[in-house]
């Protein structure tokens, strides 16, 4: 899916894991609106990137796990205008 949003959108496109902890070592990719692709439109797995937060301390990484709107690490499927982040 990583692919095809990248071919239709024609942006960079960064793959992040949801976390399973509030780990302080990973940086997170802080989601926005959702994108809907052609090829898979009930799919709700891309989303704009808003920020990458780089290793946050302890605190902002327990609420990012808490708020479930980011991806963990540099590995959900966000699009990045290849102009820079929105």
């Amino acid at each position: 899916m990583a692919a095809d949003a990248a071919e239709e959108t024609g942006e960079l496109v960064t793959i992040g894991t949801k976390p399973t902890w509030a780990c302080p070592g990973y940086g997170y990719i802080e989601q926005g609106q959702p994108v809907r692709l052609r090829k898979h439109p009930d799919n709700d797995a891309i989303h704009r990137v808003l920020r990458f937060r780089e290793k946050p301390n302890r605190d902002l990484a327990e609420s990012f796990f808490t708020k479930r709107k980011t991806s963990g690490g540099t590995q959900a499927c966000s699009c990045v205008s290849a102009h820079g982040a929105p």
